[in-house]
């Protein structure tokens, strides 16, 4: 009979039922009046941030090409008012934790905000921590338990909430709380700060530069629409015989003889 194959910190908060869609990040925001509001009241509250979150986020995001998709926010109101988004990162890591470092800038701009974030393996940060937690710390009972608050990761202690809890009750505990009971242990603290330290500069330099040349309009496209370059590199990259088809027409590239106007783009 074959070994038992032994378990890592890396699988430790892995999902194990119904996983979601691979290589995406999933973030959740729940502002504390999300207990208290309801319906349009809280549909206002909430567009109301999310135009002041996109404001403070676009500086940081502007200079940066993603690998799929940017960063969005949209308006959630079940189970709880929040605002929610996913992205997908596919190859590129640097996504997923400049994501995670926007949101602990988030949660420092904002302060009555409680954050989720997990991925396809989970809770990923306790992945990435997971030497640092505590004992009683696993995939069964870290269920509604960690966020990330006033730029700091929070876990609901085991002592406040013997059993699961329900997130209703994770959230007003963060919220009617302004001492230390919730916070991750300092190892943690330390091991994410260093994990995201480097952001964004870090997310900048993980840019690849090379020099082309296109079209007129396809420069005037890119260069207002700088995301779309990323769909572009994974339309080629992903190419099969249909995609190569359209792509010898060159319906865009040389409409009878238009094309001939060159821009350099980099």
């Amino acid at each position: 009979m074959a070994a038992p194959e032994s378990s890592s910190s890396s699988s430790l908060f892995a999902l194990k039922n119904s996983r979601p869609p691979d290589d995406t990040v999933f973030y959740s925001i729940f502002p504390d009046s999300s207990l208290t509001s309801a319906g349009f009241a809280a549909a206002d509250e909430l567009q109301f941030l999310h135009l002041r979150i996109l404001h403070h986020v676009s500086p940081i995001t502007a200079p940066y090409i993603w690998q799929h998709q940017p960063f969005s926010l949209s308006i959630t109101l079940s189970p709880v008012p929040h605002l929610s988004g996913h992205l997908r990162f596919g190859d590129n890591l640097e996504d997923e934790w400049f994501v995670v470092y926007l949101l602990f800038e988030i949660s420092k701009t904002f302060p009555n905000l409680s954050i989720r974030v997990w991925d396809s393996d989970g809770e990923f940060l306790l992945i990435e921590s997971a030497f640092h937690l505590p004992k009683w710390l696993n995939p069964e009972t870290s269920v509604n338990r960690v966020f990330i608050r006033h730029g700091l990761l929070h876990i609901i202690p085991q002592s406040s909430f013997p059993t699961l809890p329900k997130l209703e009750d994770s959230l007003r505990f963060l919220a009617s709380r302004d001492d230390d009971s919730s916070l991750a242990p300092d190892a943690v603290q330390l091991h994410l700060r260093k994990k995201i330290g480097e952001y964004p500069e870090r997310a900048y330099r993980n840019v690849h530069r090379v020099r082309v040349r296109v079209p007129v309009s396809v420069a005037w496209v890119l260069k207002h629409e700088p995301c779309l370059i990323s769909l572009a590199v994974e339309g080629f990259y992903d190419r099969d015989i249909d995609s190569m088809k359209y792509a010898a027409r060159m319906e865009r590239f040389l409409p009878k003889g238009r094309g001939r106007k060159w821009w350099r783009w980099s």
